[in-house]
């Protein structure tokens, strides 16, 4: 007794044209969702970073106004923090200098 063939070997190719292009633009729309999450995640990045050298740069300021009053261990703490705080990437190089 021959098997049944497999169910997508029952389709005719004309009918299977369809589902086939409701895929590719299912598929296609996921990607591009995801390419969009994406950009966000990286604009959430570079406002994380910019965020990070301003709070940085006005430590930077609080130590200078602390060493001008004389108060040169805590201007060396606080230079030494924000120092640290700043990433090592471009948007960050003048304070890091």
């Amino acid at each position: 007794m021959p098997s049944e063939p497999p169910f997508l070997s029952r389709i005719h190719p004309s009918r299977a044209c369809l589902p086939v292009a409701i895929l590719c633009v299912v598929i296609g729309t996921d990607l591009a969702s995801h390419g969009q999450s994406i950009q966000s995640l990286a604009d959430a990045e570079v406002a994380r970073r910019t965020r990070v050298v301003g709070d940085a740069s006005l430590q930077l300021k609080e130590a200078a106004v602390l060493f001008d009053a004389g108060k040169t261990e805590e201007s060396l703490q606080l230079y030494k923090s924000a120092y640290e705080s700043l990433p090592d990437v471009v948007m960050a190089a003048s304070a890091r200098s």
